[in-house]
């Protein structure tokens, strides 16, 4: 459901950007639509990366099927922008050097832009750059918690670098949300909401971050997911459809393909030249989503399936190749 906000969001922000709506007829506080749509993204990442750090167990572990879950469509996604981008004459490849190239090449292969001011190629990857340094600190965190002893003399060190993340972005906020509502005895206590109270808290989770209150959206944005993990109400039954949980399924590949898919759909349309705005918008939409589904749906299928799956084997199968070489020197010992 959040990635295709995000996708309708695009399909309304593109029209403007790219002229084929004449002026921005939407009111102001929709503009933070798409961003927050992100941000209840992050709310879920807290939720779900706390639960399978805690399932893991071992940080190593984690980490290499955090990559293994993020790389394989961010990896296709970049490769592509970077060979096909200069050929098709991308402006964001505009007259720059063999250096910057490599920079750009580089910098945007490691999350770094986002929460650092830096060029991004993928504009909806951005929000990779949050969730890696959020796998990062709590990542230290659990390290920490887990080693004790001398090394809590970290903790304060840790704290500090997240106080400081948190001023400087507090939309990392919302990966503490999402923290909170790992906490099983803090949600067993706080009673569920009318059928329609779910709705809504994620109505004012976007109405209430318009103007800046991120705190009260916050609040919402709790309350929301609360009647998601407890299963109750209308959003939560909507959610259980078998559309929303196919969309749920191929969310990540839709979220990142979308925007490439939309660049080249945009220009030929403009090329195109078609009659009315409102009904340009409307190609443009229907046409980028329908391809975006596709592609996102053997991008889910391919990448983040079969090859994830094929890497987890090769993973697991050189862990219990060396443990058996463990084995037998021991044995020759």
């Amino acid at each position: 459901m959040l990635a295709l906000s995000v996708v309708l969001y695009h399909v309304y922000t593109g029209s403007v950007d790219g002229n084929i709506l004449k002026q921005d007829y939407l009111p102001k506080f929709t503009s933070t639509f798409g961003p927050m749509a992100v941000n209840l993204f992050f709310v879920i990442s807290g939720y779900l990366i706390t639960k399978s750090l805690i399932k893991h167990q071992y940080i190593k572990r984690f980490a290499l099927d955090r990559v293994i879950r993020i790389y394989p469509v961010f990896l296709t996604v970049h490769l592509l922008i970077f060979a096909i981008g200069p050929i098709v004459k991308y402006s964001w490849f505009a007259n720059i050097s063999l250096i910057s190239y490599a920079y750009y090449f580089f910098v945007n292969l490691f999350f770094l832009p986002g929460l650092l001011d830096l060029p991004i190629s993928q504009i909806v990857a951005w929000s990779l750059s949050y969730e890696a340094a959020f796998y990062i600190m709590i990542c230290f965190y659990y390290f920490i918690y887990r080693k004790k002893g001398i090394w809590y003399l970290l903790l304060p060190v840790i704290l500090i670098i997240s106080c400081y993340l948190v001023y400087k972005h507090p939309i990392f906020l919302f990966f503490i949300v999402g923290i909170l509502l790992s906490w099983n005895q803090l949600i067993s206590h706080i009673p569920s909401l009318t059928k329609i109270g779910g709705l809504v808290f994620l109505l004012l989770s976007y109405i209430l971050y318009y103007p800046g209150f991120i705190y009260g959206s916050l609040v919402a944005a709790f309350f929301f997911f609360h009647s998601i993990i407890k299963e109750y109400g209308m959003v939560s039954a909507l959610l259980s459809t078998r559309i929303f949980g196919y969309l749920g399924k191929i969310s990540y590949s839709l979220y990142l393909w979308h925007t490439f898919v939309m660049y080249p759909v945009k220009r030929l349309l403009l090329k195109l030249q078609l009659p009315g705005e409102w009904l340009g918008m409307i190609i443009f939409g229907l046409v980028s989503i329908v391809i975006s589904l596709l592609i996102s749906h053997y991008s889910y299928k391919i990448l983040e399936v079969k090859l994830a799956n094929r890497l987890k084997r090769s993973l697991a199968g050189n862990r219990d190749q060396k443990q058996k070489t463990l084995v037998v020197a021991e044995k020759s010992v």
